[in-house]
């Protein structure tokens, strides 16, 4: 997976398209651009809690609108298991 981060054993945050219902098997999947921002922040050994609730869900949570990336197609399978899914820079 694209700027996959593991916060546990086989449980990963990582580029996906996020959708208004489950599609995972336990991962966070991240907007393109938010994905690559998280991955280059976090090191090997930085902490990561996983929490139901924040303090800004209250005051923001609600007022925040849905990604529409959803309604494109997951990427083929072939890029999600190679470096082709990663822009060369």
């Amino acid at each position: 997976m694209p700027y996959a981060v593991e916060f546990l054993p086989g449980y990963y945050i990582h580029q996906g398209y996020v959708w208004p219902v489950p599609r995972s098997h336990g991962c966070i999947r991240l907007e393109w651009k938010e994905a690559e921002k998280f991955y280059q922040l976090v090191d090997i050994g930085t902490p990561i809690v996983i929490a139901r609730t924040q303090a800004e869900d209250k005051r923001i949570g609600r007022k925040l609108k849905q990604p529409k990336s959803y309604k494109k197609p997951d990427p083929l399978p072939s890029l999600l298991v190679s470096e082709k899914a990663f822009s060369p820079y």
